[in-house]
């Protein structure tokens, strides 16, 4: 009983202690879960940093990182909460949900830039503005709804944010910044409003799943690499409200078949179309008046492009070895054709030009200047031998060049100048027959031409042992 007795009565003495101990803990327990954000606290709104301003709050920050699920107030100390600041939530890693009020009118510059688990963000039915990087990098966001009350949305907004899959850009948008959708690697299908006027540079640069697309009515421009690399990308169809589509705008879309240029389009930018492998057909609108360098550059499987009656100026490398393509028209509008246009066609069997040109003309499928002085440029499909115009005096920088079907060429008496690499890189080509004295001509001439001899008459001038890096010899016209 003695034993029994001071048993109770130690147990009796024990409890306060213990007590004390076990509050102490849950007290330390329950700091730490406040301050890792994991349970919001009575009146949480004390913990969002903020600024006034006629009688309207901004949040500028929020101290305590890591608050999973977020509910910015509509109110703070009697004020209307109508703006979240610039970096407000910047780099916030454990943020999984944010809900913006109805009384919040702006979303400022990198304001959830960097949040890689944000996967819910709820924009208020008010905001009219979300800033440069507002959503950068917010990698786990599948989805944003963005109100009817937006109008502008700024540069790099959702940039990186690569799982965002679907997105609609309402009517009531007008201004779209640059790099919008920036390497948004599951984004598939967008919808642009009607009240939107231009497409950014670099807007869904990389965006490699996008293979759904709807361009507003009121769009005038398409951007520089708008569509840089977007691999799926199926079709696209311009509505006639675009006039410009930039450098390129849809540079290495090596899926794209399909391209529906409106008919407001006036100018095409350097490389619009660049190694757009699939791309099979493109008519060229009237109102078009130039064409850029490097525009169908290596799309080897367009088989026919129709060229607008107002065109004025086709740019260097503009059908670049486009082996697919036929035949094609110039029309009477074009004054300038640059260098290695139709270079490495290989299965270009004429090149014709309208009657009605002031500046070419064609004979037999070969471009010729307009009063057929000048070799331009050789169908580089036509095989066989090929004899060059009587009337020609001049062969230009590389008019022959990539042509790998043609066997031999006779070069006529009034041949006086031969332009740099003229015939390079013709690589069957065995004989090249001059019906008078040698030319000028540089030594590139006839640069990787390894079966070829150049021949000439008898009583003809200037020839030596080589010419334009060949071999030469002497032959009779009549038994050749």
């Amino acid at each position: 009983m003695r034993l029994n007795k001071l048993f109770i009565r130690q147990r009796t003495q024990q409890p306060p202690s213990i007590i004390k101990t076990l509050l102490k803990n849950l007290f330390i327990i329950s700091a730490l879960i406040v301050g890792l954000g994991l349970v919001r606290p009575v009146g949480a709104q004390t913990q969002f940093e903020y600024t006034t301003n006629n009688d309207a709050v901004t949040i500028t920050g929020h101290p305590v990182l890591g608050g999973s699920v977020v509910a910015v107030p509509a109110e703070i100390a009697g004020l209307p909460v109508t703006a979240i600041g610039t970096n407000a939530f910047e780099n916030d890693t454990n943020l999984f949900s944010i809900t913006i009020p109805g009384s919040v009118t702006n979303i400022g510059n990198y304001a959830f830039a960097g949040c890689p688990s944000l996967t819910n963000a709820a924009i208020g039915a008010n905001v009219t503005g979300i800033g440069n990087y507002a959503f950068s990098k917010c990698a786990s966001l599948p989805r944003i709804k963005i109100p009817g009350s937006v109008t502008n949305i700024g540069d790099h907004a959702f940039d990186g944010c690569a799982s965002l899959v679907n997105v609609r850009i309402p009517n009531n948008v007008i201004s779209l910044g640059d790099h919008l959708f920036y390497q948004c690697g599951s984004l598939t299908n967008v919808t642009i409003g009607n009240g939107v006027t231009s497409l950014g540079d670099s807007m869904f640069y990389q965006c490699g799943s996008l293979i759904g697309l709807t361009i507003g009515t009121s769009v005038e421009q398409i951007g520089n690499a708008a569509f840089y690399q977007c691999g799926s990308l199926a079709g696209i169809t311009i509505p006639d409200s675009v006039t410009n589509i930039g450098s390129g705008a849809f540079y290495q879309c090596g899926s794209l078949t399909r391209a529906t240029l409106g008919s407001g389009v006036t100018v095409l930018g350097q490389g619009a179309f660049y190694q757009c492998g699939s791309l099979a057909d493109i008519v060229i609108p009237d109102r078009t008046i130039s064409i850029g360098s490097h525009t169908f550059y290596q799309c080897g499987s367009l088989t026919n492009a129709t060229i607008g009656t107002n065109v004025t100026t086709i740019g260097n490398y503009a059908f670049y070895q486009c082996g697919s393509l036929t035949d094609i028209t110039i029309p009477g509008s074009v004054t300038n054709i640059g260098r290695y246009t139709f270079d490495e066609c290989n299965g270009l069997l004429a090149i014709n030009v309208d009657t009605n040109s002031p500046a070419y003309s064609s004979i037999g499928g070969t471009l010729l200047n307009q009063d057929a002085t000048a070799l331009l440029q050789y169908p580089g499909g036509v095989g066989g031998n090929y004899t060059v115009p009587l009337s020609v005096n001049r062969i230009a920088a590389d008019a022959f060049y990539g042509c790998i079907r043609m066997a031999a060429v006779t070069i006529g008496v009034n041949v006086t100048n031969i332009g740099p690499r003229a015939f390079c890189g013709c690589t069957n080509l065995s004989a090249v027959y001059f019906q008078g004295n040698a030319p000028r001509a540089r030594l590139t001439v006839f640069s990787g031409d390894p079966k070829a001899t150049v021949y000439y008459p008898p009583d003809t001038k200037g020839w030596g042992s080589m010419f334009g890096g060949l071999p030469t010899a002497m032959y009779h016209m009549g038994g050749k």
